[in-house]
């Protein structure tokens, strides 16, 4: 096997706090972890935008980095590039007063109350305070350069939408007053919006609005069936140059996808009748010029992963065999698709027939009825050189990407955790003990 060159990080949250240097945290199988980098915050975190620095070693002492992180050539020379939480996301909990949640680009909704911009030293620069006695969604860009806080109606305040957009710096760019409320960014800071729905599920109708970087409306996307479905999901590509947009009835058929281009064009409509595309458990990755992989559902609980070409023709659709909420991810060279759901179900299908490759099954039930037990639900999912990253629940799975293999699970029993990748390094955000702990695998 190839030498594993993945750090894992256990992002947690203020101050640098740390054990003694050649500490190692074992994880089942062949996964031997020494910690590397240690950092303590004051408040729960649920998500970071990390940035680079180079400094001296010394500096990078005191930011949480311990001897086991720098190689020779770079003690020699005295300094190194690492990276550091640029800006966190604190999170909150029911009844602080805050009704702020985070909808990150996969996985499920986390309570935040507010964002945090520190300086590489650790210190804090500003705040933003979000949900604080009204419903806001804070969406990322999917290279973390921008964010916009929506603002979400409710029953007793069907009025209350509009968002700001901001950069990674805390800047205040632009504002929408009127009755749309943004549901993605891109990262040259364009936003998609809609006329947001208290009700749940929403009322069929309404229509997508894109905007530029300045704020200018420059397209609306009219909605193809009003007396059927509504807009559910915009994603940007990562080079932000389109938007794939979705339309459905939430929880009936049908879907109906867009593909436009940045200035509003419409390249191609796609009709899936018989399925349905749900905002809480779907989920879309996008290959830019190659694919686009999803999956929807049918009937009361069965789920398809499916695949469409940049033209917009539906090459297949498979059914996931479980049920649950998903995640899908377009591997790295393009040849593989995987999904995961958090049910305990991961699988890896070929791209071109859609056969499966591996999968594996750590808990999944076939009754939907029954829920899986903490720290099995698969709910975040990464690739990272030729291997595959899962967080289930408070676990960590890492998978040979190309046989699926289990190479080794780490558990942190209890815990509250989450994943982020920055510079080919692994984030795990621990929120329960608010504090970062470095992790390298060691042969």
């Amino acid at each position: 096997m190839q030498e594993l060159s993945i750090v894992l990080m256990i992002v947690s949250i203020v101050g640098t706090n740390g054990q003694e240097n050649g500490m190692e945290r074992k994880g089942t199988g062949d996964l031997n972890l020494e910690v590397v980098y240690e950092r303590n915050f004051e408040e729960p975190v649920i998500d970071v935008i990390f940035d680079t620095a180079t400094v001296t070693i010394e500096e990078a002492r005191r930011m949480g980095w311990k001897e086991e992180a720098f190689t020779e050539d770079e003690v020699k020379r005295g300094k190194v590039l690492v990276s550091y939480p640029k800006v966190v996301l604190v999170g909150g909990e029911e009844g602080e007063g805050y009704w702020g949640w985070y909808i990150p680009p996969k996985g499920l909704p986390r309570r935040i109350k507010m964002v945090r911009f520190y300086s590489k030293n650790g210190s804090i620069i500003k705040e933003l305070q979000v949900g604080k006695d009204s419903i806001e969604y804070v969406y990322i860009s999917p290279q973390k350069k921008f964010f916009v806080v929506s603002k979400i109606p409710w029953e007793d305040a069907p009025d209350h939408t509009g968002g700001i957009l901001y950069n990674s710096q805390g800047e205040k760019i632009w504002q929408i007053k009127n009755r749309v409320s943004p549901i993605c960014v891109s990262d040259e800071g364009s936003t998609v919006a809609v006329y947001p729905d208290w009700q749940v599920p929403p009322e069929p109708g309404g229509d997508f609005y894109l905007y530029d970087s300045t704020g200018k409306l420059i397209a609306a996307v009219e909605n193809p069936d009003p007396t059927e479905v509504f807009p559910v999901f915009a994603r940007y590509s990562q080079d932000g140059h389109f938007v794939l947009l979705c339309y459905s009835g939430e929880t009936v058929p049908p879907t109906i996808f867009f593909l436009i281009d940045e200035k509003g064009e419409i390249l191609w409509e796609k009709k899936l009748s018989e399925y349905a595309y749900s905002s809480r458990g779907g989920s879309i990755d996008i290959q830019t010029h190659s694919w686009i992989v999803g999956t929807a559902f049918k009937g009361r609980a069965n789920f398809y992963g499916f695949l469409m070409d940049w033209a917009g023709n539906l090459r297949w659709i498979k059914p996931l065999n479980s049920w649950g909420d998903w995640i899908s991810l377009i591997s790295q060279s393009g040849e593989r698709v995987y999904f995961c759901s958090n049910r305990g179900y991961t699988l890896s299908m070929e791209i071109y027939s859609g056969e499966i490759a591996w999968e594996c099954n750590e808990w999944a039930s076939q009754n939907r009825r029954i829920s899986s037990p903490r720290g099995h639900g698969f709910s975040e999912m990464y690739e990272l050189s030729s291997y595959l990253i899962v967080k289930g629940g408070s676990t960590i799975f890492l998978f040979d990407s190309e046989t699926g293999k289990l190479l080794g699970k780490l558990e942190y029993p209890g815990k509250t955790i989450f994943l982020a990748l920055h510079n080919e390094t692994i984030f795990v955000i621990d929120a329960t003990d608010n504090r970062i702990e470095g992790l390298r695998p060691k042969e």
